[in-house]
């Protein structure tokens, strides 16, 4: 009894065309990290300086049952209060 098995293997040698979508993701991939390097620095730059000494200032007191509801949908300011 002889048995013959044959294999054959196809290979995709058409490396330009591999490299040039590397090349395309690694620009890509740049563009974004520059993009997002430009937004973290400009949201950096703008932010609002908070002195802690004004938050010491302030007193800790209940708004209402917002705390329990889950959600605050909008918060009043009595003047006169002020």
């Amino acid at each position: 009894m002889k048995v013959q098995i044959e294999v054959q293997f196809e290979y995709d040698l058409n490396l330009s065309k591999h490299l040039s979508n590397l090349i395309i993701m690694i620009k890509n991939t740049i563009q974004l990290l520059v993009a997002i390097g430009i937004m973290l620095f400009a949201f950096d730059t703008n932010a609002q300086k908070i002195e802690v000494e004004e938050l010491k200032a302030m007193k800790i007191r209940n708004i209402g049952p917002a705390g329990m509801s889950g959600r605050v949908t909008s918060i009043d300011v009595v003047e006169s209060n002020t």
